[in-house]
């Protein structure tokens, strides 16, 4: 009669090999499970920058001027009343306040900016704008904002940058 085992030589070789195929599928799941994490807080941050550009589109073109500026801030004179958005540094958010609401179009914000230009380029470019300070002279309003989550030792996982020139229609 004849028994066949394993000796612990080859018990110990499969076990070992076994041990890194495992870790090594653990690993990747982890990574695939740290990557899929960023790519959806991606996908968030770029839907509710759209949605929030599409209002301040939407707001600036409606406007029948810009009442007031600065480079964190703009108030928009509307048909409806005044309409402000202001970059809150410390909150990380874009609040946007009209005459009965207050919103948070955008969260997470790390920098945000806004500029005024004046009604004629410049004949020669494309794209090519000259700023204003002059609020009576401000015809198109430029964007820019910078979403971001952090990890826990503070370095960027994922951002998002949103931008636009709008032209106010009404002038």
């Amino acid at each position: 009669m004849s028994t066949k085992a394993f000796t612990f030589p080859e018990v110990l070789v499969a076990s070992s090999i076994g041990s890194i195929v495992l870790l090594t599928t653990v690993t990747m799941m982890v990574h695939m499970a740290h990557a899929s994490r960023g790519i959806q807080h991606y996908s968030e941050f770029e839907k509710e920058g759209r949605i929030a550009l599409d209002h301040f589109t939407r707001d600036v073109r409606q406007a029948n001027a810009v009442s007031s500026f600065s480079s964190n801030s703009i108030v928009l004179d509307s048909p409806t009343g005044l309409i402000s958005y202001t970059f809150v540094p410390e909150a990380h958010a874009i609040t946007r306040q009209d005459s009965t609401t207050l919103t948070i179009p955008v969260h997470n914000c790390i920098s945000c900016e806004f500029k005024i230009f004046q009604r004629n380029p410049p004949t020669a470019g494309y794209d090519q704008f000259i700023p204003t300070t002059d609020l009576r002279q401000a015809k198109l309003v430029e964007a820019d904002w910078q979403s971001a989550t952090t990890n826990g030792d503070g370095s960027i996982n994922s951002s998002t940058t949103q931008s636009a020139k709008v032209v106010i229609r009404k002038l």
